[in-house]
């Protein structure tokens, strides 16, 4: 007999694709660098972020974002921790979010403050492209990497 939740194989399926997304980053960002001091670093324990640039420091967030089969936030992606046991993002939690929406394999390099509200603290979403209420993410590109 399976005791296991009902959604458990569909989160454990999230957790690979999310991955998925994070190897095709960090593939087309080594494709990209000319230094190996800009090489990535891995947390070895979750501390809100994906990636770190070893020569600067800079702390990367990547989020998988899938329009397709949504019924409602088509544009959006989630900013919530999905392991409740960590609480939520913090405002200081990266420095930069990169989203890659899979139906393009387009990579959208965002800075922090696009991701906090009016009151500076994480948003629980963001528009990835604009709409009518806002502009969405800007994508500033790889070279705030450096």
């Amino acid at each position: 007999m399976n005791n296991e939740p009902a959604n458990y194989k569909q989160t454990q399926l999230s957790r690979v694709r999310g991955q998925a997304s994070e190897e095709f980053f960090a593939s087309r960002y080594h494709s990209w660098i000319d230094n190996e001091d800009q090489q990535l670093l891995s947390p070895t324990l979750d501390r809100g972020w994906d990636y770190m640039i070893e020569k600067n420091g800079l702390k990367i967030q990547v989020k998988r974002f899938n329009p397709i089969g949504k019924n409602r936030n088509q544009n959006n992606v989630k900013l919530k921790r999905t392991r409740t046991s960590t609480g939520p993002y913090t405002d200081d939690a990266w420095d930069y979010l990169v989203v890659h929406d899979i139906t393009n394999d387009n990579l959208i390099v965002a800075d922090i403050n696009q991701c906090l509200n009016k009151e500076g603290k994480m948003k629980t979403s963001v528009s990835c492209y604009p709409t009518s209420r806002g502009k969405g993410l800007i994508n500033l590109g790889f070279e705030v990497f450096k």
